[in-house]
C-alpha cells in the first residue's frame, strides 16, 4: 500500500455488464459471518461492471462456442492487425516471418495493443514504472506510453531493438 504496488487495479480493469444485480439478494442482508450471524446489506454499484475477467480469449469459434454470448465471463482481444503489428515500421527491411510471407515486424508472437493495455492496467496505476524484461516488438512499452506508464524494456535481439524503436517513436495506439 505505502508504494503502491503489489496489487490489482481492479476497477481500471472491470469489464462492462448490463443490469445491475445484488449477486442473488433480494433480502437485504449479506451471508453469515464466522458465527452464523447475517449482516445488513451493504450498498454496492454494480453498474461499475464486474471484476476483470478470468479469461481472454482471440475469438475463434472453438472458444466462443464454449462461452454463449450472454456468460459475458471473458475479456476478448483480436490478434494484432497487420496494420497495427508493421505501423511505424515502415522504413524497415522486409524479413520472412513464420506468419506472414514478409513483414516489416518480423517478430513471431506480436500481442495486440489493446491485450497489453488491459494487463497494464490491471497490475499498475498512472505514473509506475512497468518492466518488460522480454519486449519482444514492443507491444507492453506502447501500452505503457497509451496508459501514462514509464516503461523499462529489455530486449537482446538487435531486430527486434529496431521495430520496437520504430513503433515507439510513430506512436500507435
Amino acid at each position: 500500500m505505502k508504494w503502491g504496488t503489489g496489487g490489482i487495479n481492479i476497477d481500471g480493469c472491470r469489464v462492462g455488464t448490463t443490469g445491475a444485480r445484488n449477486n442473488g439478494n433480494s433480502n437485504g442482508t449479506v451471508g453469515s459471518n464466522s458465527i452464523g450471524v447475517y449482516g445488513k446489506a451493504i450498498k454496492q454499484d454494480y453498474n461499475m461492471g464486474r471484476f476483470p475477467a478470468n479469461l481472454i480469449h482471440d475469438g475463434s469459434d472453438e472458444v466462443v462456442s464454449l462461452f454463449p454470448n450472454e456468460s459475458q465471463r471473458f475479456f476478448y482481444c483480436a490478434k494484432a492487425s497487420k496494420r497495427e503489428r508493421n505501423a511505424g515500421c515502415e522504413d524497415l527491411d522486409e524479413k520472412e516471418d513464420v506468419k506472414t510471407p514478409t513483414s516489416k515486424n518480423n517478430h513471431p508472437t506480436v500481442k495486440p495493443i489493446a491485450l497489453m493495455e488491459y494487463i497494464v492496467k490491471l497490475v499498475s496505476r498512472e505514473g509506475a514504472v512497468v518492466l518488460d524484461p522480454f519486449a519482444g516488438s514492443g507491444s507492453t512499452l506502447l501500452a505503457c506510453k497509451n496508459l501514462s506508464r514509464d516503461y523499462i524494456g529489455i530486449e537482446r535481439e538487435a531486430d527486434y531493438i529496431k521495430i520496437i524503436k520504430s513503433r515507439l517513436d510513430f506512436n500507435i495506439e
